[in-house]
């Protein structure tokens, strides 16, 4: 749309120039990032310590680590908890759901202690200390 004016006018710059300049002068239109805000850590539930920040994993089951993933699905939403072994990068258990109900993260958490082959002493389930 500016090429004809641009020509008329005997300006000769490029693309990345131009760009420049528009933003130097705040004349490019800012997209809006959409991000979804998935932890809230200021909750008034009971917080535990960070147990594992100076910590680094030396074999599998020693650290757990849980999260929730959202998909975005023609209908809404669906919530994917996840029990991830810090170590070998193993998902040791999951569960999807609608809803972010606490019930899913226990089902998840659930389905890695049946996986464990015997029971392992001192393992560390690490969460992001979000609500559920």
């Amino acid at each position: 749309m500016l090429q004809p004016f641009l020509l008329e006018h005997r300006i000769k710059i490029g693309r990345d120039a131009l760009f420049h300049t528009l933003a130097d002068n705040h004349l490019l239109v800012r997209r809006r990032r959409r991000k979804a805000i998935t932890t809230n850590s200021k909750h008034w539930l009971r917080k535990y310590p960070n147990l594992i920040k100076e910590l680094t994993p030396t074999h599998p089951n020693q650290v757990w680590v849980s999260d929730i993933t959202y998909l975005r699905t023609l209908t809404g939403f669906v919530y994917m908890s996840f029990i991830t072994d810090a170590y070998s990068h193993r998902i040791m258990g999951y569960q999807v759901a609608d809803n972010l109900e606490s019930v899913h993260t226990v089902e998840a958490l659930k389905m890695a202690l049946t996986g464990l082959c015997k029971p392992s002493a001192g393992l560390i389930h690490h969460s992001d200390r979000g609500t559920q």
